[in-house]
């Protein structure tokens, strides 16, 4: 389980920490109203996958195609089947996990 994240947010600042001495004593030292707020939660790590979409990738080459070659850059990555999309996305999130 990820540790714990707290937040402390005021109407001027929000305060994001994992140091529960460092909550404790805020929350001894300020004063609080009914505006104010304390969250806990936890963190969670973004992942490749999450971010990661071959479709924007193949887009983002193709439309860099069409600048470059124009009309003849309708067929770029054509024969890019499913199968072989899939493969190169696990390689893609490998080399990402791993760099």
């Amino acid at each position: 389980m990820p540790p714990l994240h707290y937040s402390i947010l005021t109407f001027f600042r929000a305060i994001w920490t994992n140091d529960v001495d460092y909550i404790e004593h805020l929350i001894e030292e300020l004063e609080y109203t009914a505006t104010d707020t304390i969250e806990i939660g936890g963190k969670v790590p973004v992942l490749h996958r999450d971010i990661f979409n071959l479709r924007y990738l193949k887009e983002e080459m193709r439309d860099d195609a069409y600048e470059i070659t124009d009309e003849y850059s309708e067929d770029y990555l054509k024969d890019l089947t499913a199968e072989k999309a899939k493969e190169l996305e696990s390689l893609i999130l490998d080399w990402l996990d791993t760099n």
